[in-house]
Formats: C-alpha cells, structure tokens, sequence
C-alpha cells in the first residue's frame, strides 16, 4: 500500500522559504571558518580531559559554581565571581589569579570578534551530566543540516524558534560521516513566555559544527560548536526579516563521549560537557539572557527522544500502514508543518528502537535529502572536513576517519533488515537464555502494552465522567 499526500495536509508555519539570501564564501573564508571551528573546538576538549580526569573537577565545586538550572541529569552552572568579603579575607597575591582569570574569560572571547563589537563583560556557564542512550542516537538527534530538519527539530523540542535558514553549507553531511556539518546559520528566538511585548525577539548569525571525531585512544567523541560571526551584509535584518528583532550572540561548544554499559550503569549512557557564554545587560536582561542560554546549553536533554521520533518518522516514509496511535511531524520543502496522528504497530516500534541511527541518517543522504536544492553542498566533497585543516591536537584525529567506514560506491534507499531465516536461527541458539536485546524488546513490549491499558482506562474514566455530567439532575420541590 502506497500512502500519498498533497500540500493541502500541510499548515503553515512563521518559517519561510529563501527568507535571506545565501552567503557566497571565498576559498579563504571557507578555511577561516574552519580553522577558528577547530581551535574552538579544541580548546574545549582541553577543558573537558580537565573535567573528566579527575573527579574533584567533576563534582563541580560549588565556591566556584552555581547551580542555575537542571533538566533531567544535566546542570548548567555559572562561574561565580569573587565576592569582596571572599577578596578581603584572602591576600594580594590570591585576588591577582581571580582577575587574571576574569581578564582572561574577555579576551578569549573577544579574540573571535575582532573587527566587531567586543562582548560586554561574558559570564562563563558550563553544563554537566549524561543522557541516557547511544552517542550515534545523541548525534542525529542534535544534527540538522538544512531548514528543514531545523524546523522539525524546533517542532520536537518545542523551543521558542519563530524562523531560521542556512546560510552557507561549507561541509556538508555525507555517506562516510552522515552527522558532519559546518556552515552558517540564522535563526530569530522568541522571548521567553511571560515576556512578549517586553522582550523583542533575538536573531542570531552563527557557525555551526557538528559531528563525530575519533581520539588518539580509539574514542569516539560527538560535537555541535555554534559561535556568533559578523558578516556585514546580515547586520541588520529587520527590513528583510520583516520582523522587530534585537541581534544576540552565542557562543557555546558541546561535547558528548558514550560511556559503555557496565561501567557504573546497565545501559550505556553519553556524558555529556557543554561550555558557553552569556553577556551581561543588567540585572533584568542578565536574568532573562542567563534562563535563556541556560536552556539553550541543556537543549540536547532530550536528544535521543528526538532521534527516536525522527526515526519513526523515516519508518513512517517507508511503511505507512502501521498500528500503534503516535503523533508524528513532517516538514516540506515550503517549510510547511504536518501532524497526524498515526497507527504503529508494536513490532514496528522495537524494530526502530533497536535501528541505528547512524544508518537512518546514511539512508537519508543516500535519498538525497541534503542536496543542492536544499542546502549548498560543499566543494571539498565528504575526505575534508573542519576538524582535518588548520590546528590538530592530540585530542581529536580528522573527523574524516569517521569510524573507518569507506564511503558506498552505491546509495542505499532503504536500511537493510535481518532475514526471517537468520532470526528463526538466532532463535533455534538462544533456547534457554535471552538475549540482552531480546530482553530489551520484551521489557519495552510490556511497557507499551501497559501504557495502551492505562491510556484505555483513561479514556474509559473520561467517558464515565462526562456521560455523568451530562446526566440531568433531578430537582425535588416541596408541596
């Protein structure tokens, strides 16, 4: 059964189509853009072998830290400054390393803004914490190299973004390393809830980096780098945007290591360190600016959910006629939104549990779906990258020794499956025992049976309710 849909299914959204004009790169800029992505992104892997290697530096001290804001396992803290009761107590030669720190937060900053504005006083937010689940599912739950897969990501996280485009792609993802990407980005932020009217809508033009990049040691490390650059032609967008926006600046660096099962948990779990700026504007705005990058560093919280759906979504493409009730997104080319609600069956719902996301994302640019029309691809083709140009560290190797996988000499539309034959083998093998996945399934399959049960029961006490209510009452009168 083929399923077919018009335009008319689809709703439009405050995104738009072609809502600026691309940025044509020079050969020279490509590479500037590269090499400051790799010196930013190195030099938060220094800070995070910091962070990592020793456990006092996980515990986050809290003389040096504030806590500001946690969702799930992940906190983001802020750098406390001296206070002057702290600096009265200590001597001279202890405050001088407080201000050479201080001092020396601006100008790392300011260092990537010369030729702009220099940031006002940046405060340091580092974030903490692990997600449950697998790098890969991390990684394409954070990636989205076009409009597209950025609307639909907004959609799914239910952040405040009112329009967004890529600007430039300069390495575009491919089949060796579907998770790359490095290009320049825009997207308008709406306030915060609460504050429409008071707070105007910020605008951001930034690098993006995303990917996979192998240590010295054999360690896979995901990333996603966005940093705020000024290009003179996208100062000021109002008239073009037709929007009344303020523009902001962001400056944060992502780092996801998957930690195996069995070291301290039964699931494998993706540590995750996240280091970011925020500029000061008073006490009201600093408030507003400081809740509002708090949450933009904890926005890969629910990655892996986001994987997940974005999985199903695939699944969706390819076999419609499924049996479980699940709300699903699309997103068109005009970047108009569809929902509906579909039927998936619990066979289908393991079999996208237990599918790679790295091979979901392989399909998807083996089907084209990052080509020319809708994002710029890049000349260097998918054997450079980034992370492979300008400053190496022994942190990080060129991320285009993606887990040594040679590219495919054809593309692959569909995600290959287990024959019926090797899983009735597999069967015949494991008579006593089951395996770990088995046991995955099996415990996942009661799960969605007893949430199918309670939502039943659910309905049914809904039912009940309103059927009672619109019982009429009888009124007793007196003689």
């Amino acid at each position: 059964m083929t399923r077919r849909t018009s335009d008319a299914d689809f709703s439009p959204t405050t995104w738009t189509t072609n809502a600026l004009p691309p940025v044509e790169l020079s050969t020279d800029q490509r590479e500037k853009y590269r090499l400051l992505a790799t010196q930013l992104l190195s030099n938060t892997l220094r800070d995070y072998e910091i962070y990592s290697a020793d456990s006092r530096q996980r515990r986050m001290s809290r003389r040096r830290w504030k806590p500001v804001k946690t969702r799930d396992h992940i906190t983001v803290y802020k750098e406390r400054y001296p206070t002057p009761s702290s600096l009265a107590s200590t001597n001279h030669q202890t405050c001088a390393p407080s201000r050479t720190s201080r001092a020396s937060i601006a100008d790392r900053v300011s260092m990537a803004f010369r030729g702009g504005n220099e940031w006002t006083e940046p405060k340091l937010l580092v974030a903490t914490g692990w997600i449950e689940g697998a790098l890969d599912d991390v990684m394409y739950g954070v990636s989205s190299p076009d409009a597209q897969s950025m609307l639909m990501k907004a959609t799914v996280v239910k952040n405040t973004l009112v329009n967004g485009a890529v600007l430039a792609c300069i390495d575009a993802p491919c089949d060796a390393d579907p998770f790359r990407f490095l290009g320049i980005k825009w997207f308008v932020k709406g306030p915060p809830t609460g504050l429409q009217g008071i707070v105007r809508p910020r605008d951001l033009v930034f690098i993006e980096a995303t990917g996979v990049t192998t240590r010295l040691n054999g360690e896979l490390i995901g990333y996603q780098l966005l940093h705020s650059i000024d290009l003179p032609q996208y100062r000021d967008l109002t008239p073009q945007s037709r929007m009344e926006v303020t523009r902001g600046r962001i400056s944060s660096c992502s780092i996801f290591r998957e930690i195996p099962a069995g070291l301290g948990s039964r699931h494998s779990k993706v540590d995750v360190y996240v280091k970011g700026y925020v500029e000061a504007h008073g006490k009201l705005l600093d408030s507003v600016a400081l809740t509002a990058a708090s949450t933009g560093l904890m926005s890969s919280w629910n990655s892996v959910e986001c994987a997940n759906l974005k999985k199903l979504m695939w699944y969706f493409r390819q076999q419609p006629d499924w049996g479980l009730s699940r709300t699903l997104k699309e997103v068109n080319k005009e970047l108009w939104l569809r929902q509906e609600d579909v039927l998936i069956c619990k066979r289908c719902v393991l079999r996208v549990d237990n599918v790679a996301a790295v091979d979901v994302a392989r399909a998807e640019v083996a089907a084209g779906w990052f080509s020319v029309e809708s994002v710029p691809t890049s000349s260097y083709g998918c054997s450079k990258s980034f992370a492979s140009t300008g400053v190496t560290t022994d942190t990080d190797l060129p991320i285009d020794s993606f887990r040594g996988v040679e590219p495919a000499k054809e593309p692959y539309p569909d995600i290959p499956e287990p024959s019926e034959e090797l899983q009735v083998e597999k069967k015949k093998k494991e008579k006593v025992m089951l395996s770990d996945r088995e046991h995955r399934e099996q415990i996942w399959s009661q799960m969605v049976e007893l949430r199918m049960v309670a939502e039943s029961i659910y309905q049914l006490t809904l039912e009940t309710t309103e059927s009672l209510n619109a019982t009429p009452q009888r009124t007793t009168h007196g003689p």
